[in-house]
């Protein structure tokens, strides 16, 4: 408790992805299949609706991130309790409990298990699928225990079709597993896409279409980079390099055809990940589904190593009784005193993300930004903002690439165009109210693909600035169709 729920609504600060997925969140339990301005089928943001229902059940609890922020700490006691329930069927119970305690204190699962990140859901349900696909497959639930796994996994990120793969690699040749393993993703995709074409039937085809030229034209203009994608993440430091070796000696342990797909899962996320992404050392959140099996495996190697190291020791003559002892106990202190520093940062509300430069530099500025705002607007106004303030408003939100977007130019995200039938409400310059300026407006958004010059367009150096802070600036339209009379000037 004390890594993961101290400052947690503030602590990371935002970050863009995880706004996102909670604006898209916060419209679907409105009943709007949108993101901002644009309706939504979950292709075109690949966020899926299983765990946008989940960011929006959250934020519905609380009117706030921190609920949403919440359900993702849960996430987190789940996998732990994954790799210790199912990890102990696979592996000796010490170990597992190892691996289960490694996951809770590794740093970069406190960070991103305190934000609202698809991955997270992914990580867990690859836990529950990959661990249980390590059992036979005449075990009871053990299919369908990883059906579920990778349902849930579908049902967050599209990067749960690798899941889908390995579980279906391993359970090929077992008739008998197929239905247990496919029918919980057929009904979960079934289910939420049937709701979404009846909606938005006319796009759905198009987005899936766009959406896979785009992933096809970045692997093809990153090609070759794989192998120094991959040792650059885990030569990242000692942790990663041991729990990647671990992994590979599973090989060579006693029980390996049973540990196999731990390996295949590493194996293959790793590719699918690094051949065209140099930057998850910084934007980890993307390789959070590995972090369950690198902390299992090197638990399992940790544990070898120490059982060797008393046999070959001073320890060799002590009692098998006091050997048992010295196994159970050793490890868990050792973890027990990596993790006192980083509660220690916890607490003070000092996690610091790699990716830090691109989150919120100042959550109180955006609320201050926010409240300002939701006592001027109303429910129909227009505001362009960026999510890491969308979300706070009370009011339809849009922002600078969906403008781009509007104005017929592609985008960052919209590259290949967005019809304005797709539009749920107007971006001509006479229907906007305000327009936000925040930290990452500044060093990414404006600097998007034509961005600039629809801002040029828009004429916004001559709106009239109505608030500002350090870091953000609200700048009001002089063209707005219907002007206010209580005109409010900067502080």
């Amino acid at each position: 408790m004390l890594l993961y729920l101290p400052h947690l609504r503030t602590v990371p600060g935002w970050y863009g992805d995880e706004t996102t997925a909670l604006l898209i969140g916060k419209q679907l339990f409105n009943g709007e299949m949108a993101f901002g301005a644009v309706s939504n089928t979950f292709v075109t943001v690949v966020f899926q609706p299983l765990y946008l229902a989940m960011v929006g059940f959250g934020y519905w609890l609380t009117s706030d991130i921190l609920g949403a922020r919440f359900l993702n700490t849960l996430l987190a006691y789940g996998t732990a309790l994954t790799i210790y329930g199912i990890g102990r069927r696979i592996f000796p119970s010490r170990i597992a409990f190892g691996g289960a305690l490694l996951f809770l204190v590794c740093d970069q699962s406190v960070i991103h298990f305190r934000q609202c990140f698809p991955h997270n859901a992914v990580a867990f349900g690859a836990a529950i699928a990959i661990l249980s696909i390590c059992r036979r497959s005449e075990r009871k639930g053990a299919n369908l225990s990883a059906g579920l796994g990778v349902a849930v996994a579908l049902g967050a990120h599209p990067l749960g079709v690798y899941l889908a793969a390995v579980t279906g690699c391993f359970r090929l040749l077992r008739p008998r597993s197929w239905i247990p393993l496919i029918l919980p993703s057929l009904i979960l995709i079934a289910g939420c896409y049937s709701l979404v074409a009846i909606r938005h039937s006319n796009w759905l085809i198009d987005d899936i279409q766009t959406i896979f030229h785009s992933y096809s034209a970045g692997n093809s203009e990153q090609e070759g980079h794989l192998w120094t994608n991959l040792s650059r993440f885990y030569s990242q430091n000692i942790f990663h390099f041991l729990a990647f070796a671990s992994c590979l000696l599973l090989l060579l342990s006693p029980r390996r055809v049973r540990r196999l797909p731990i390996l295949a899962f590493v194996l293959l996320f790793s590719i699918a990940l690094f051949r065209n992404r140099a930057n998850l050392v910084v934007f980890y959140y993307q390789a959070v589904p590995l972090l369950p099996f690198l902390c299992l495996a090197l638990s399992w190697s940790c544990n070898t190593a120490v059982t060797r190291l008393i046999r070959m020791g001073p320890l060799g003559t002590v009692t098998p009784a006091i050997s048992r002892a010295i196994r159970r106990c050793a490890f868990p202190l050792l973890i027990l005193a990596l993790a006192a520093p980083l509660a220690g940062k916890s607490i003070q509300g000092t996690l610091i993300p790699r990716n830090m430069m691109w989150t919120t530099q100042s959550t109180e500025e955006v609320d201050k930004a926010a409240a300002w705002l939701n006592t001027r607007l109303a429910p129909t106004d227009i505001v362009i903002a960026n999510p890491n303030l969308a979300w706070l408003l009370n009011s339809r939100t849009a922002n600078m690439l969906q403008l781009t977007a509007w104005n017929g130019k592609d985008t960052f995200m919209y590259e290949y165009g967005m019809p304005k039938d797709r539009f749920i409400f107007p971006l001509d310059r006479s229907s906007i109210r305000y327009l936000v300026l925040g930290d990452i407006d500044q060093i990414w958004g404006i600097h998007q693909p034509n961005v600039l010059s629809i801002l040029e367009e828009y004429d916004v150096e001559g709106w009239r600035l109505v608030w500002k802070s350090p870091t953000y600036l609200i700048l009001e339209n002089p063209s707005f169709s219907r002007h206010q009379t209580n005109r409010t000037t900067a502080p």
